[in-house]
């Protein structure tokens, strides 16, 4: 778990071979896990998957997640009001031979900011 401002975020079930249906990894392979996001603060904050969140391998190369239904919008978006939590299964296309992998956390909410969470 890592922290950022009033916002806790947690990777959890982290798949590194992912393969959803219909879809080819561009980088390499795809990886997928259960992403918990928790707002410790009183006042709700807005979220955006894509915006807010980068997977990043050991040479700094760079990469956004996705949800991992295809069909459907990332129950990540949106606000997520005080006291409130959401979580939903994102995939992130990362190289083949990619050994750390880190979740960097930053919104523009909180300036410069970010955090991480190890992956791998």
């Amino acid at each position: 778990t890592a922290r950022l401002g009033q916002m806790s975020v947690m990777a959890e079930s982290f798949d590194d071979y992912y393969r959803p249906q219909g879809r080819r990894p561009a980088a390499g392979r795809y990886i997928s896990f259960n992403l918990i996001l928790s707002n410790d603060g009183e006042l709700p904050q807005d979220i955006s998957l894509r915006d807010c969140f980068e997977v990043r391998d050991e040479t700094g190369w760079a990469t956004n997640l996705a949800p991992a239904d295809t069909g459907s919008r990332s129950s990540l978006d949106g606000p997520i009001p005080a006291g409130g939590e959401r979580s939903g299964q994102v995939l992130a296309d990362v190289p083949a031979d990619a050994d750390e992998l880190d979740l960097y956390f930053t919104c523009d909410a909180f300036g410069d900011a970010r955090t991480a969470v190890r992956l791998t």
